[in-house]
């Protein structure tokens, strides 16, 4: 459905009222080759209101076009079927084609059609939100300069820096490499933890079914504090740690008694590219002594699918091993060079059991 990134770019600069005459007629030409792409700009036509042109828009704005996205999706998969494949838009591709309305509006994007490819953000000015799905990954460049890798399914909300600190809000996993402004802090937020640094390379993951939040110093320094912990400790890393701060409270009465955490150190002579905490960075998801449960949610994320245990002794299983280039069925046929399991996949769902039971691939 992404296949032709130009008509994209077409009918981004088209809906934001910056194509030249040349481009219009060019999407036109597109649009009447293909049907698909004549329904995609109708769609993105009837979300695209008068006051979305010509203006930045926020992240609340983004989010109530995503719901709207999702109503019009229900509201086709009740058509007939020989109209559906016209007209549905699956997740994905609505959290795509909202992430690109997104970014269109801040003047500038770059879109590739890969599951593994990389989007390129810059110019941005303003509040705004950049949505990478389940099956993607992202690269951006923030308005100081700053890169962020963002991972499958992670949300960035990040701001004009114009004040005396550079703000962004994390919701998944991203890699920062911050540049560094003495005068200006770099602060991450992610689920209630505050990341303060200066200039320096990390990791931060806080997935929403995480226990933990975890962030990983590469070099340089940060800083973190919890807005919960009544003690208001700060916590400092130095280059080759990880923190973990767990979701979890102690409670006392009505207030956190303590915030728990772990420093660990990191081997220092292993590359970032070899770490488990920054392999996806690298296009590699790594595992190490990883139950089934675990490393499930992470190529449900990775492939885009959703993996469903029949049981609860296959979930048990542990794994050590990193996967890169293949496919998932590949994935799962590796898993099983080493583990007693059964799967069968339809569609994007995959049943796994333990081996007694049939096969069905």
């Amino acid at each position: 459905m992404l296949a032709n990134n130009r008509a994209w770019y077409l009918m981004a600069r088209t809906l934001s009222n910056e194509a030249s005459i040349e481009e219009r007629r060019e999407l036109q030409s597109l649009l009447q080759d293909d049907s698909h792409l004549q329904q995609q700009f109708s769609v993105l036509k009837d979300f695209w209101t008068p006051s979305q042109k010509n203006e930045l828009q926020s992240a609340l704005q983004t989010e109530r076009l995503l719901v709207k996205a999702k109503l019009h999706e229900q509201k086709y998969h009740t058509a007939k079927t020989g109209v559906q494949k016209y007209l549905r838009f699956n997740k994905v591709s609505l959290a795509v084609a909202a992430s690109i309305i997104t970014i269109i509006v801040v003047g500038f994007f770059v879109f590739q059609s890969n599951s593994r490819s990389t989007q390129l953000v810059s110019k941005a000015v303003a509040v705004d939100s950049v949505i990478t799905p389940n099956g993607n990954r992202s690269q951006l460049l923030l308005p100081d300069g700053s890169r962020v890798w963002l991972n499958s399914g992670s949300t960035l909300r990040y701001y004009a820096f114009s004040g005396n600190t550079r703000e962004v809000e994390l919701v998944g996993e991203a890699y920062f490499d911050v540049v560094k402004m003495p005068e200006k802090p770099f602060i991450v937020h992610a689920e209630g933890v505050n990341i303060k640094v200066l200039g320096t390379a990390f990791n931060v993951r806080c997935y929403p079914e995480d226990k933990n939040i975890e962030a990983t110093l590469l070099h340089g320094a940060i800083s973190v504090t919890h807005k919960n912990d009544p003690d208001k400790k700060t916590i400092f890393l130095k280059p080759n740690q990880k923190l973990s701060i767990s979701k979890t409270f102690t409670l006392a009465g009505n207030s956190v008694n303590h915030v728990p955490y772990n420093v660990d150190d990191l081997d220092s002579t292993i590359q970032p590219a070899q770490l488990l905490e920054t392999a996806w960075v690298y296009n590699r998801l790594e595992f190490k002594n990883s139950d089934f449960r675990t490393l499930a949610s992470k190529m449900e994320r990775w492939y885009n699918v959703k993996i469903v245990f029949a049981d609860e002794n296959v979930q048990q299983l542990r794994f050590v091993g990193s996967f890169e280039k293949e496919t998932v069925k590949e994935a799962l046929s590796a898993l099983q060079s080493v583990a007693d399991f059964s799967y069968e996949i339809k569609n994007t769902e995959i049943n796994i059991h333990s081996s007694d039971k049939n096969s069905l691939q």
